[in-house]
């Protein structure tokens, strides 16, 4: 009985070993499918090559376009400032000019403030009358 066990035993053993001995055809598949993947990474690879090298040229396309306009806006902002200034000093002359003649009659008047002050007082000294009266101004 023992025998038969064994020889049972060694025959499905056998029996199994063939069955993946004999499946050759997978491993051929799988080569097949792996140098397709293999061709399938390369085609992927240049792909994402082009991509890179274009989006390099996209960039330096779109860094030229940006220092032209930052180059517009330097100068555009030149001219704004330019504005201001002059607007700045037009402003700062007509005040000047325009004040000017307020300012010397201002003080034509008040010399001529200064010399009737000075020649009441003397007036004072000489008339009592014209003393009480410049003392009721708050002059004296």
């Amino acid at each position: 009985m023992k025998k038969v066990i064994l020889i049972a035993m060694l025959s499905i053993l056998s029996f199994s070993c063939v069955g993946y001995a004999s499946d050759a055809s997978f491993i051929r598949q799988d080569r097949e499918m792996l140098i397709r993947l293999d061709e399938w990474q390369k085609a992927i690879n240049k792909r994402i090559d082009d991509l890179r090298s274009e989006l390099k040229g996209d960039i330096a396309n779109l860094r030229g376009e940006l220092q032209g306009d930052i180059a517009d806006l330097r100068n555009l902002t030149y001219v704004v400032l330019a504005g201001i200034f002059a607007i700045f000093s037009f402003v700062l002359w007509d005040r000047r000019t325009t004040l000017a003649p307020a300012v010397k009659k201002n003080r034509e008047l008040e010399e001529r403030e200064d010399k009737i002050e000075r020649v009441l007082k003397e007036l004072a000294i000489k008339d009592e009358k014209v003393a009480d009266a410049l003392k009721h101004a708050g002059i004296l």
